[in-house]
């Protein structure tokens, strides 16, 4: 075969440029749709390293949608508007030969189909993504591949399969109608406990503990919110981490010393349109708007139902379909006051909290709890602990028994308090435990122990 000089110096180009798009080829870059519902989805882009040398920072990972659109993400910084293009954010940087990271968002479909578009640019260059089906084995193979079975249904986590809450009866149902039991863990005071509220945590607690909610407890006071605005970040992380989970997240206004909820009802209004602006129509969001209501002149009436008559609009405006909870007066107790006189919002639940070894908290109050039940009250116990209320003494095993038994009679929902290491009998951690999961039970309290058996119990 003759060449040519001219054809002899095309074909070196050509095989330059081989070669050259070889070498840019570094990784593989996967898109993962996470969990999908009516009007919004879940996705994750997972870069592997498949070279002999550490990636070192990675920039420009791209793609473009036809109708979707991104309204929040995490563990990446993302700019642009379609095309979308995401960097690292520091501590993800680094990929080893042979190991993964991801990064995760959320966005609305626009009244579209959920879509799958190939990932290009930076280390991803001339790189697609897979198909639905072959991107579910990518994730089997790469480092996210211990998802819990209780999570797991043909690839589906927990708020896909059940997406939006509401109530029918008195019972908490999810989007198809079915009853549904949520059944988690309470945060400690953000301000103080937040190192807890990471993804690492959160999907420690979905895989082990079989948790299907987190609750996010954003104190106002105390050193919290209105004292350092800055808390409000681990709120966003917290989040973030339960939307990677695909499990339920409560966002907790949680007022204590500032009992009354009309004390602060400006500034409550303006934290849930943060919430709601930029985290939309969620479902995996639930608004507990009222912590314990507490003093001697805070009754249902008099603050609480004024106080949630306006600002349950404020977050439905961003929400609409915005599942919320309000407290109930007396520390979150008297459900008595709210059955003669409940809210007319659809979508509403009422909360009770306990801690099993104070006498005033077991027969006198779940005889309350019962009574407001059979009224088909919808209830949520946003938070319960196995001590005293002071969060000291031993715990009381019989006595939470008997309460998470009626619980389970009514199918109300629970969350646990609380998810720290501080030093009394509520918390789960004993000093010192690991802030990212994989807790042996040597690390549990007694009340950790206690919770996680019978999360796994069910």
């Amino acid at each position: 075969m003759k060449f040519s000089i001219k054809k002899i110096f095309a074909l070196a180009a050509l095989l330059s440029v081989g070669v050259a798009g070889t070498q840019t080829q570094a990784a593989t870059c996967t898109y993962k749709v996470d969990s999908q519902w009516n009007t919004g989805f879940t996705a994750s882009i997972i870069i592997t390293n498949n070279g002999g040398s550490t990636i070192s920072g990675w920039s420009n990972v791209s793609w473009r949608y036809n109708t979707n659109k991104i309204t929040s993400s995490w563990n990446a910084t993302i700019t642009g508007a379609n095309p979308y293009s995401a960097r690292d954010v520091g501590w993800n940087g680094t990929i080893q030969p042979g190991q993964s990271v991801s990064f995760g968002f959320q966005g609305n479909t626009n009244g579209s189909v959920v879509e799958r578009p190939a990932v290009t640019g930076g280390i991803c260059s001339g790189v697609g993504t897979s198909t639905a089906k072959s991107s579910v084995k990518s994730v089997a193979r790469s480092s996210v591949k211990s998802i819990a079975k209780s999570s797991v249904n043909n690839g589906s986590g927990f708020v896909a399969r059940h997406g939006r809450l509401r109530t029918s009866n008195g019972r908490l149902v999810d989007q198809g109608g079915g009853p549904i039991q949520l059944r988690g863990m309470s945060t400690h005071g953000l301000q103080w406990y937040g190192q807890y509220a990471n993804v690492s945590a959160v999907k420690w607690l979905r895989d082990d503990w079989k948790a299907n909610v987190i609750r996010a407890a954003m104190y106002v006071k105390e050193g919290g919110y209105l004292d350092n605005a800055s808390v409000i970040n681990k709120v966003w992380e917290t989040i973030d981490a339960a939307i990677a989970a695909d499990i339920y997240v409560i966002v907790d206004w949680h007022i204590l010393s500032d009992g009354n909820p009309l004390t602060n009802k400006e500034a409550a209004k303006d934290f849930f349109r943060k919430v709601t602006a930029k985290y939309g129509n969620n479902p995996h969001i639930i608004y507990e708007i009222a912590n314990e209501p507490n003093g001697s002149d805070v009754t249902w009436s008099s603050a609480i139902k004024p106080y949630a008559n306006e600002v349950i609009p404020v977050i439905r405006q961003g929400a609409p379909d915005a599942f919320v909870i309000v407290g109930t007066a007396v520390w979150s107790q008297r459900l008595d006051q709210v059955v003669a006189s409940p809210l007319a919002f659809d979508k509403v639940a009422y909360s009770i909290h306990f801690y099993s070894c104070s006498a005033e908290h077991q027969d006198p109050l779940r005889a309350i709890v019962k009574a407001a039940a059979d009224a088909k009250l919808p209830i949520f116990s946003t938070e319960w602990g196995n001590s005293e209320y002071t969060g000291a003494g031993a715990i009381c095993p019989g006595q939470t028994d008997t309460w998470l038994n009626l619980l389970d009679q009514y199918g109300i929902s629970w969350v646990n308090w609380s998810l720290s290491d501080k030093s009394e009998t509520s918390a789960a951690l004993k000093p010192g435990a690991s802030a990212t999961g994989g807790w042996p039970t040597s690390q549990l309290t007694d009340s950790g122990n206690y919770v996680r058996n019978r999360m796994r119990g069910y």
